[in-house]
């Protein structure tokens, strides 16, 4: 990709966004922040199901305070306040 190129973040869903004028230095970086943009969206449905199973769970099975963790990404993740 060369300076000025624009590069598409897509899912099978939707166009995330428009990424353009990219320093090459940073390819690699830019690169993996694309796949992680990509990614967002399983991600957070993932941590949705372990939220929704967590009560299921017994505090033997799971680290100490990661449903807690878990909860927190959500809200960072959709904005909500704790």
């Amino acid at each position: 990709m060369a300076l000025g190129d624009v590069m598409h973040i897509v899912t099978p869903d939707c166009h995330i966004c428009e990424m353009a004028n990219w320093d090459l230095a940073y390819q690699a970086e830019r690169d993996a922040n694309a796949r992680l943009i990509a990614a967002a969206p399983d991600l957070l449905e993932v941590l949705q199901e372990l939220s929704d199973s967590a009560k299921y769970w017994s505090e033997y099975d799971v680290p100490v305070g990661i449903v807690d963790r878990i909860r927190q990404a959500i809200q960072k993740a959709t904005g909500e306040t704790p």
